[in-house]
């Protein structure tokens, strides 16, 4: 299974996962073949990205994830009617979602030895609720790694799924704007986490304080150059740290109007660096250990030249996956298949992850 941008999608290519709609309805199933119509859909929709099987590669069962597609199914139906009633209300039924925090800790509690590897794919109208969600998953996962007890978990998991409502509150022209906001139009996007936090105490009373503080903090840095306030290190409320570790990688892992999505090693790579000046180092290295940076069925290159493909990823060992040696070190193709565990070989390791336009290349070759 294959994640490409959409540039690089062609028709009879055969999607790996059932392919949703803004509304949640099935557009394309699982291991249906993609026709014109379908490709032009999805790019008018404003998909940037789909799951594919594509030829010569395995198609292994799907990866499990900390939440299953069921309930991230169900949880971005509750997000979008939260934030829209937030949106248009002065006072807000904050139940729903106190319901859903402690349904999404249960879900990240059962599956705690699964590692986060499948990005679900967003229109722009379906961003916010995805990107919370997902942020509120990573950061639960995160926070058990930590030894959070079950009431702190739960009032991590509120304030990220309350992260971003500030969004709600702002001229929605931003928030539907394609491409790079301008700067004047960044400033009043900066607003957002002081627009939460006021509109949260307002329209949703009742919330645990510390949920209310991601809200509020999630844009600070730990140098002390973010905002709204430009405190730093243990200044910020260490739910905030949480969430604006998970925040990022789902970011840049995220198809946006003006750049492509980074692929999950290279989000780590970027958090890595970034830890000490923008990030709590040591939030993000318990963070790193929840997600693989490696992802089933991604194609990667071994320092002896051999193309691979990852068949699975143990939480014990994410960086060091089992792949399936898809050919020899002069680039021929096995004609049987033979599985490698890394984490039993030292002495190999993965130089590269192929992209769209390699993976292309490769299957054309």
């Amino acid at each position: 299974m294959q994640r490409l941008a959409m540039d690089s999608v062609r028709p009879e290519m055969i999607s790996a996962v059932d392919i949703l709609d803004p509304a949640g309805r099935v557009l394309i199933r699982a291991r249906g073949a993609l026709q014109e119509h379908h490709i032009q859909l999805m790019h008018n929709l404003g998909f940037g990205s789909v799951y594919l099987h594509l030829p010569y590669l395995g198609q292994p069962a799907p990866s499990s994830e900390p939440a299953s597609l069921a309930f991230r199914a169900e949880a971005l139906k509750i997000l979008r009617r939260v934030y829209d009633d937030f949106r248009m209300k002065n006072e807000v039924d904050g139940n729903p979602l106190r319901d859903l925090a402690s349904k999404l800790v249960n879900e990240v509690i059962f599956n705690r030895n699964q590692l986060f590897q499948l990005v679900d794919l967003r229109t722009p109208e379906t961003y916010l609720p995805a990107h919370v969600f997902n942020v509120a998953v990573l950061s639960v996962l995160t926070a058990l790694k930590m030894e959070y007890p079950p009431t702190k978990l739960h009032e991590l998991a509120i304030g990220a799924l309350v992260m971003d409502i500030g969004e709600m509150l702002l001229p929605q022209e931003l928030l539907r704007k394609k491409g790079k906001l301008e700067p004047a139009e960044m400033l009043e996007v900066k607003k957002h986490p002081e627009a939460g936090f006021e509109g949260l105490r307002k329209k949703m009373r009742g919330l645990p304080a510390p949920s209310l503080h991601v809200a509020y903090q999630h844009h600070e840095s730990f140098d002390g150059k973010g905002y709204p306030r430009g405190i730093a290190g243990a200044e910020i409320h260490e739910f905030a740290r949480i969430a604006s570790v998970a925040d990022m990688f789902d970011a840049l892992l995220s198809d946006r109007p003006f750049r492509h999505y980074y692929l999950p090693h290279e989000a780590v790579s970027i958090l890595h660096a970034l830890a000490g000046r923008l990030l709590d180092p040591d939030i993000v290295a318990q963070f790193a250990s929840c997600v693989a940076p490696y992802p089933q069925g991604c194609l990667v290159q071994l320092d002896t030249q051999e193309i691979c493909e990852v068949e699975s990823v143990s939480v014990q060992n994410p960086a060091r996956p089992r792949l399936q040696l898809l050919t020899d070190a002069w680039g021929n193709r096995r004609k049987e298949r033979e599985s490698i565990d890394l984490a039993k070989m030292p002495s190999r390791y993965i130089v590269k992850v192929l992209k769209d336009q390699e993976i292309m290349d490769w299957l054309l070759s």
